[in-house]
């Protein structure tokens, strides 16, 4: 029986411990925490800076430009509207045509960039790129405008060039360059009548040269000669053949030998026929065909040579009125010429 009791009391001790201890806690259950996901960056546009230089607007150019037209030609802005303007290949910048009053017109600007330092002239540069254009009226006329300009510019090259001279270059030289105004052809003349003689001897070629020369259409063009006495322009038809007594004296010779191969000249002569009748004298060659080009030129400009001789020769007026008076009329046509270089 007490065995039983001690049992019983056992017992319900073991229980009321089980009811007075406190149930154990559950641990807490580990929860993934999720990975931050990535924010996509925000794509930003940048604004484009505004271009300091404003896009030309290709302008129209007039029909006669299209002939002359080189593809490295470029437009660029001026003050008078808008000009074109190229490279040549020592990469000066030369402007080539030019807008004034919403017209296109040849730009003779750049001329004396074609005259080399020891006085020569980039001929078939020049020929290349600069043009005159002719009259409306008659293909044989220059257009007066671009004439007048062209005469400016060469003139203004000319002044330049002879204030360089030394008072003892003009004593020196002055003399030795002839421009006389005939009356006579001789047998080595294609043309009848009046004409211009440039003679130049001795070492005075340096008091001479080419101050300009614009493209008129293919085979013909027209230059200016300076002189110590003035500048006149000329005109070029090439390919006459003009051969007297065996000499090649056709005249595109002799301004490439002037322009172009100075080092060693040491005398020229340059023949200007004022009166376009054949000299029935005449014991050379030309061709035929050219001899009538250069008598359409010779022909549409006219020069009256009693009247320039008789100037030349009154004191009161001279060489420089003379050659001003024909300047002003238009060019003379250089039908032949010859030099001579040193030995």
């Amino acid at each position: 029986m007490k065995t039983t009791t001690r049992i019983l009391s056992f017992i319900l001790i073991i229980a009321f411990l089980a009811a007075c201890t406190p149930a154990p806690t559950a641990l807490p259950t580990a929860t993934a925490t999720p990975a931050p996901t990535a924010t996509q960056a925000q794509t930003i546009t940048p604004t484009p800076e505004p271009s300091l230089t404003p896009t030309l607007a290709t302008p129209e150019i007039a029909p006669w430009m299209a002939a002359s037209w080189e593809e490295d030609y470029t437009f660029e802005s001026a003050d008078t509207g808008y000009k074109v303007v190229t490279t040549l290949t020592d990469g000066t910048k030369i402007t080539v045509f030019e807008q004034v009053d919403g017209e296109w017109q040849p730009s003779y600007e750049s001329m004396s960039v074609f005259i080399t330092p020891d006085g020569g002239f980039r001929l078939e540069e020049a020929l290349e790129h600069l043009v005159i254009r002719t009259g409306e009226q008659d293909e044989y006329k220059m257009n007066q405008g671009d004439y007048d300009r062209f005469v400016e510019e060469t003139n203004k090259i000319w002044t330049e060039w002879t204030g360089g001279w030394t008072q003892e270059e003009w004593d020196a030289n002055k003399d030795k360059v002839y421009i006389q105004v005939l009356p006579d052809s001789k047998a080595g003349h294609a043309f009848d009548g009046y004409r211009i003689k440039l003679t130049c001897t001795e070492d005075a070629v340096e008091m001479i040269r080419m101050l300009g020369v614009v493209r008129v259409r293919k085979g013909v063009y027209m230059g200016a000669i300076g002189t110590p006495e003035g500048e006149f322009p000329f005109m070029v038809v090439e390919g006459s053949g003009y051969v007297y007594m065996g000499g090649d004296e056709s005249p595109e010779r002799i301004i490439e030998q002037l322009a172009v191969l100075r080092e060693n000249l040491v005398g020229v002569d340059f023949y200007f026929p004022l009166d376009s009748e054949d000299n029935e004298a005449f014991g050379g060659e030309i061709n035929r065909v050219v001899r009538e080009e250069m008598r359409g030129w010779i022909g549409a400009n006219q020069h009256d040579g009693k009247a320039l001789r008789e100037m030349q020769a009154d004191p009161n007026q001279g060489l420089e009125a003379a050659l001003a008076e024909l300047t002003e009329e238009g060019p003379v046509v250089l039908a032949s010429g010859y030099f001579e270089v040193a030995k």
